[in-house]
């Protein structure tokens, strides 16, 4: 049995040292999303953009994010990037 086997099966787990507790950041409620009709001068309020897309009938993986709403994501998000990947939410 090899050395990186045997480190891996060790901190498998009870043995682990994450075992049990909970993962910082999971559990936050979520980011209310509203979205705005401009032609009924309405606007609705989602918990999800899956509930959005699900509400739009949109079956497309891409998101659009207006210009003015970007420091707001990279906010929101940014702490959860590696930071070689930050890039790509332009920070």
């Amino acid at each position: 049995m090899n050395l990186k086997k045997i480190m891996s099966d060790v901190k498998k787990g009870e043995n682990n040292p994450n075992y049990g507790k909970k993962v910082e950041g999971s559990g936050k409620p979520s980011q209310v999303i509203e979205v705005s009709d401009i032609k009924n001068n309405t606007t609705t309020s989602y918990d999800s953009i899956h509930e959005v897309a699900r509400a739009l009938n949109i079956n497309q993986y891409r998101i659009y994010i207006k210009q003015s709403s970007m420091p707001l994501l990279q906010d929101i998000v940014s702490p959860h990037f590696h930071f070689s990947m930050l890039y790509k939410i332009g920070k």
